[in-house]
């Protein structure tokens, strides 16, 4: 939860000014012996500088920069503006445009989403329209990735869309939680004005899934299990991948306290393809020697 942003808008803030600053700091290191991914070590820190602007009691102007250095370099790796602009015509409502919230937002697991992309790519930029209540949370989202201009000879156009989405089955303020999810997630690189003269790929992953959990009162504050069904389509006219489609399954549990979070799950995967996603749990190969 730290990773994911507020985007509600109160009517208490209307016609205030907000200045924020927002510094993140990952070290990970990856020692992979397998042949799907090589391993790797992921030193650095992010900076969000942002001014935020509420002129109404339903409208949100944020501008800014983002900052991004790698440890061991002697320059910034990453230098970007933040400019963001959220509208909420009705409670739970919102339209957002320009830096959206993402990744982590999202919601989507490792499979689909690999969690270092919070730290490896720049802030999502796109479109987005969210709803949340207390039983139901929407999430339509597109994150324009690479914006191609013409005669760009070494680039195609990349952009992520999708919808996220969940609904509680059992009022969420009780001690047993029940939610079902769908999630559907498409990857798009294509173009009509590049000069690499290479057919599109657009590749379609999708989630089924449940979740449950039981409150308690004692050391750990929940305890539960997760269950996803999730599949892979390569639904380009030209189909250039190793598979054209598959799928994986993925049962958790966990258990949850203030200080101590253990997770623990299995993950079975068939002819499964995710371009963004964590590459352990693809069926490919992403090393160059393999």
């Amino acid at each position: 939860t730290a990773f994911i942003e507020n985007h509600k808008i109160k009517s208490a803030d209307s016609n205030k000014l907000y200045f924020s600053v927002v510094n993140r700091n990952i070290i990970k290191n990856s020692d992979y012996y397998n042949h799907v991914v090589e391993g790797n070590t992921l030193l650095g820190s992010q900076a969000f500088f942002r001014i935020k602007y509420y002129p109404t009691e339903n409208t949100m102007f944020e501008g800014g920069f983002y900052l991004l250095y790698y440890y061991g370099m002697n320059k910034l790796q990453n230098v970007l503006p933040l400019i963001t602009f959220s509208y909420t015509p009705v409670k739970g409502l919102y339209f957002i445009i320009g830096n959206i919230y993402g990744p982590l937002s999202h919601n989507l697991p490792e499979p689909m989403f690999k969690f270092e992309r919070i730290m490896e790519d720049p802030p999502e930029v796109g479109a987005q329209l969210l709803y949340d209540n207390r039983w139901v949370h929407v999430d339509v989202f597109l994150n324009w990735r690479y914006f191609l201009l013409p005669d760009d000879y070494d680039h195609k156009e990349k952009f992520t869309g999708g919808v996220t989405s969940y609904v509680n089955l059992i009022n969420p303020d009780k001690r047993v939680q029940t939610q079902l999810h769908f999630q559907l997630l498409y990857n798009h690189k294509g173009g009509q004005v590049d000069t690499l003269k290479q057919p599109y790929i657009t590749i379609q992953n999708a989630l089924l899934g449940l979740k449950l959990g039981y409150k308690l009162s004692g050391f750990f504050n929940k305890v539960g299990a997760n269950f996803y069904y999730l599949t892979y389509n390569d639904i380009s006219a030209h189909k250039r991948q190793v598979f054209d489609n598959g799928y994986g399954l993925m049962p958790e549990v966990y258990a949850r306290s203030k200080f101590l979070n253990l997770h623990a799950g299995y993950w079975k995967g068939h002819n499964y393809i995710a371009p963004i996603g964590q590459a352990l749990f693809s069926s490919i190969s992403y090393r160059k020697d393999y």
